[in-house]
């Protein structure tokens, strides 16, 4: 995520803390805040340079980097683990499609951090035969802020089952899907939204397709 130019740029900002800071990310999207707009900064402050000063700026920055790889890290380690809030909407505990009970986590993946997910079956059921463009068996969700606002971009779908597969046998509340990775938690792309993060929230399809 962190490439060498915004991790020394980050670095001459803030020193490796501050900023905001949110209940289940720590520090992390105070620092991809400040690292984002110091990376536009510097960008602008390179322009008109000659070969010499660029040089020397990218110099700067790699000098930098190796501190500030260390304070992402130890945040991040701080995190492994942490369990996320999961709610379902309204519309969705209605439905048919409330078919699993889920926990979520955060995962530390090379320092960055990635939702960890497991599915499981609240009740006995059988799966059928399926195609890409069956929906029933589909889980949705986003991740959400305290008011129950989705967070941006945050909206993600997955099949807890494999397709094509002939009708399995009765499932009696076998877990379903497990992933310590099952996506990116995108902070440095939306730090502002995720210094909001409040859990992640399962939904129904239409609710996912209005998002």
């Amino acid at each position: 995520m962190i490439g060498i130019l915004a991790l020394g740029a980050m670095m001459v900002s803030c020193g490796g803390g501050g900023g905001a800071k949110n209940e289940y990310l720590g520090n992390l999207p105070g620092l991809y805040e400040k690292y984002n707009k110091v990376e536009a900064d510097l960008k602008t402050s390179i322009e008109g340079k000659n070969l010499e000063q660029i040089t020397k700026l990218y110099a700067d920055v790699k000098v930098k980097e190796d501190q500030l790889k260390a304070d992402v890290a130890a945040e991040m380690e701080k995190l492994d683990g942490m369990e996320l809030p999961v709610s379902y909407s309204p519309e969705l505990q209605k439905s048919f499609g409330l078919f699993y009970q889920a926990k979520a986590g955060i995962t530390n993946n090379r320092n960055n951090p990635f939702l960890s997910l497991t599915l499981t079956a609240k009740n006995d059921l059988t799966v059928p035969k399926m195609s890409r463009e069956e929906t029933n068996f589909y889980v949705y969700y986003h991740f959400i802020d305290k008011n129950g606002a989705s967070i941006e971009k945050s909206k993600w779908s997955l099949c807890p089952f494999e397709f094509g597969k002939p009708e399995r046998s009765v499932i009696k509340g076998d877990e379903l899907y497990s992933s310590k990775t099952a996506r990116d938690i995108e902070v440095d792309d939306y730090p502002a939204s995720y210094s909001g993060l409040a859990g992640v929230q399962f939904i129904t399809k239409a609710e996912y397709d209005k998002l």
